[in-house]
């Protein structure tokens, strides 16, 4: 009985990382690729030339809400990814402290 509950908590501790690992890239990728996406568009405007003032291209350029909520569900992924690779850390911690003690 004790060898099953042992392998429960390292499956558990194993899929706490694998899904912590996950959001992290996700939420990472999501904001690289927007703020890619929000220089690509600037660039675009730029190499257009067509000759139009600084209010007007950081008016065409400028993050909008949508780039905005993207940003912003990117930082709480990679923030929930961080918190499930702590949980995984402590729970891993504790159950190696339970094991020898």
């Amino acid at each position: 009985m004790t060898t099953q509950l042992a392998t429960a908590q390292t499956a558990r501790i194993r899929a706490l990382i694998v899904v912590g690992v996950a959001l992290v890239t996700a939420g990472l990728y999501s904001i690289v690729t927007l703020l890619y996406s929000v220089f690509a568009r600037y660039m675009y405007v730029e190499d257009l030339d067509l000759g139009l003032d600084e209010n007007t291209v950081f008016v065409l350029t400028r993050i909008t809400p949508t780039d905005r909520g993207i940003l912003i569900l990117g930082g709480i992924l990679a923030l929930l990814g961080v918190a499930a690779l702590i949980a995984a850390a402590i729970r891993g911690r504790y159950r190696r402290l339970s094991e020898s003690g």
